[in-house]
């Protein structure tokens, strides 16, 4: 796998607040965040599938490395969401006064 360019933490973080944003518009253009999310976490699999062929010269090596990259991307993923899911839970009051209107039930 090739090295991957660096970011600095503030150039990420506005990267992701852009993804976010999208995935906001796109939740209130279908009226439901339930469905953004899913459309959202099918796009960044899709895209994680990608990113790792690029760095592979034949399909047969990318599947060769398939249980190893699915966990790895995995392992990202379930890092990322445990430390969001404790800050949303501890901000909870604050974060969801943010909302207009009723929560989405999904």
């Amino acid at each position: 796998m090739t090295q991957p360019k660096q970011l600095s933490t503030e150039a990420f973080n506005a990267l992701t607040a852009e993804f976010i944003h999208i995935a906001n518009a796109q939740a209130k253009a279908v009226d439901s965040f339930a469905i953004s999310e899913g459309a959202f976490l099918h796009a960044a699999a899709r895209y994680s599938a990608f990113v790792t062929a690029v760095d592979e010269p034949t399909g047969a090596d990318m599947l060769a490395k398939k249980e190893e990259m699915v966990a790895r991307i995995s392992a990202r993923f379930r890092e990322y969401l445990n430390i969001h899911y404790v800050e949303y839970a501890k901000n909870f009051d604050t974060y969801m006064a943010k909302m207009p209107g009723e929560k989405d039930k999904g």
